[in-house]
């Protein structure tokens, strides 16, 4: 199982490069680093990284995962996908972690480019991964109910509304735990948390437990949606 697997991500990070999602997806990377750098001051940026973080490398997984599934069904890739021995499940699995190995490298380069690298990458990658796989399924679940990506854009805004109203207890606008029922409450402030000059191990861990719980969750709804497809 997990050799198909492996082979079906690498298969699909084939097709997103040749189509162009990569390329712009680490350009607009590079692009948030240099406006941030030149626009942001220092003092600001544990402020700002946290939120980019959730709305750049989560919300946007939602979108690119989407597009993914668009193209195939456009090329007929699923259909051929179809008389492999690679299972439903497996290429449910395989289109989210690929597009998830995408969002986290570019995750990555950005907290570099902003913060450098020190020990708080490595505590950064668990909830990034969380996060972007939660968002690839949610992209899965939401694209199935639309048969066009431009009805999809449409229908998306008030999933991915929901992406952004933590940020109303982060800048404390709302009480804290107004939204803490929301996976990107956790995602915000795991991000807050590690990025900020205190760590503490404690909250870490369970907001990065609460993330896969979630990520695991929204991965089954996906693949459940898909096979009702």
């Amino acid at each position: 199982m997990m050799g198909r697997v492996s082979s079906a991500v690498w298969l699909f990070l084939v097709v997103q490069y040749r189509s162009g999602f990569i390329h712009v997806y680490l350009a607009v990377t590079l692009f948030t680093v240099v406006m941030v750098r030149g626009l942001v001051p220092v003092a600001w940026r544990e402020v700002i990284v946290p939120v980019l973080l959730l709305t750049e490398y989560g919300a946007i997984g939602v979108y690119m995962v989407a597009a993914q599934t668009y193209l195939a069904r456009n090329e007929g890739s699923t259909e051929a996908l179809s008389v492999t021995p690679l299972r439903q499940i497996e290429r449910v699995v395989a289109t989210v972690l690929a597009a998830t190995l995408v969002a986290m490298t570019a995750g990555v380069l950005f907290f570099v480019g902003l913060l450098g690298a020190d020990v708080r990458l490595v505590l950064l990658t668990a909830p990034l991964f969380a996060t972007t796989v939660l968002a690839g399924s949610v992209g899965l679940i939401v694209s199935s109910r639309y048969p066009e990506f431009t009805r999809f854009i449409i229908g998306s805004i008030p999933v991915v509304a929901l992406f952004s109203l933590p940020l109303l207890s982060y800048f404390e606008l709302v009480p804290r735990y107004t939204f803490a029922w929301l996976p990107w409450d956790a995602a915000l402030f795991s991000f807050a948390n590690i990025v900020g000059p205190d760590t503490h191990l404690g909250t870490y861990l369970v907001l990065v437990c609460q993330l896969f719980v979630f990520a695991a969750l929204a991965l089954f709804w996906a693949v459940r949606v898909e096979a009702s497809t």
